[in-house]
């Protein structure tokens, strides 16, 4: 199972020009792994990007999944 420590850790240290792949990639394997969003949404966030893209991005991974909004 991810660890969703390790992946905010990953996600808050993407350089410019790789955080939106790199968020994308930590927010589908923790919802495809069932690892908690929270953390990986709020190193999105501060590591500069929008909340709305960020819960668009989270919406996304969970439809994907076939996991309904929450």
């Amino acid at each position: 199972m991810a660890d969703a420590d390790r992946l905010a850790a990953f996600v808050a240290g993407l350089p410019e020009g790789k955080r939106h792949r790199g968020f994308f990639w930590a927010a589908m394997t923790a919802v495809a792994e069932g690892a908690a969003t929270g953390p990986i949404a709020a190193a999105a966030e501060q590591n500069g990007l929008d909340r709305e893209y960020v819960e668009r991005t989270l919406a996304e991974a969970r439809k994907e999944h076939g996991q309904s909004e929450t």
